[in-house]
């Protein structure tokens, strides 16, 4: 009885519980965020920038970089698909997922016009960090709704 309710509690008590997100994609023309289309060439490039000795050159937005891509390879992210969202507060987060579920809004992305469309999309995951460029870093378990409807899809370049 005692280890029952003592694994119940360890299970309800996470520092990350997995909670339903929502918000509207956001598209970032440039993002020094995204791997993902990363040739093999580039990631072993990024991997010697990384693990360079001589770092104490690097200037600091350089050094946020290092420090980004250690993160993702150290949760094996590296990689891993991943979208923006401007949530319904107006904060900006990058959400990894694995590629079956980037599949469901991938679909909906195809012939997107941000002027007269917007996608909204409803995710089960947790916060994995709060960033490294004020955007905080989430991985969605399950995406529960992708919805695509009349609106303005909002970006930056």
């Amino acid at each position: 009885m005692i280890l029952t309710v003592s694994i119940l509690l360890l299970f309800s008590c996470g520092n990350n519980p997995r909670k339903a997100i929502q918000g509207k994609i956001y598209i970032k023309l440039i993002d020094v965020q995204n791997f993902s289309g990363f040739s093999s060439k580039e990631i072993n490039w990024l991997e010697d920038f990384a693990y360079n000795k001589d770092q104490k050159e690097y200037s600091s937005s350089e050094k946020k970089l290092v420090g980004y891509y250690k993160f993702l390879k150290e949760q094996n992210l590296v990689g891993k698909p991943f979208f923006k969202l401007e949530t319904d507060s107006g904060e900006i987060i990058n959400v990894f997922t694995n590629r079956a579920e980037y599949n469901k809004i991938e679909n909906e992305l195809k012939g997107l016009n941000r002027d007269q469309e917007e996608i909204i999309v409803l995710f089960r995951g947790e916060k994995i960090s709060k960033g490294f460029f004020n955007e905080g870093l989430y991985f969605a378990k399950k995406i529960i709704s992708v919805e695509k409807k009349k609106g303005i899809t909002h970006w930056r370049k």
